[in-house]
């Protein structure tokens, strides 16, 4: 991937979309890089594989980014963000999560991080669920 076409990828300024056929979904403005429709045939495989689940991973974040709330890191800077993660208990496996109750989790910053522990409980049970049916 050339470094233009990289950086708007982690960026989520585009997505794949595996389940219709591998297109290209742009979210963004992409500068002078053009996109084709959908990843060519040769590039694509038919059956499902580690990098499907990480395509369908990375479209999932480009519709959460892009379409329903955008990226914490616009509205706060990076060292605000790691401070309510520390005194959350979020930033090393030492150090339990604050409580459920605890009102920094009602923080626009806190619900945002909510997220993060939700998700992955989520993510384990849908890799848990598909690695069980890959008997």
């Amino acid at each position: 991937m050339c470094s233009d076409l990289s950086s708007l990828f982690h960026a989520k300024a585009f997505g794949i979309d595996i389940n219709d056929d591998f297109r290209v979904v742009v979210f963004r403005n992409t500068g002078s890089v053009t996109l084709p429709s959908h990843v060519p045939k040769s590039q694509n495989s038919a059956s499902a594989g580690p990098g499907d689940r990480f395509l369908r991973e990375h479209f999932r974040w480009c519709l959460l980014v892009n379409i329903f709330r955008g990226d914490i890191s616009e509205d706060y800077n990076a060292n605000s963000i790691i401070k309510v993660m520390e005194g959350l208990g979020m930033c090393d496996g030492d150090t339990p999560l604050a409580p459920v109750d605890d009102e920094r989790w009602d923080s626009v910053i806190g619900k945002e991080l909510w997220e993060v522990p939700i998700l992955d409980v989520f993510r384990d049970a849908v890799n848990a669920i598909e690695d069980d049916s890959t008997c």
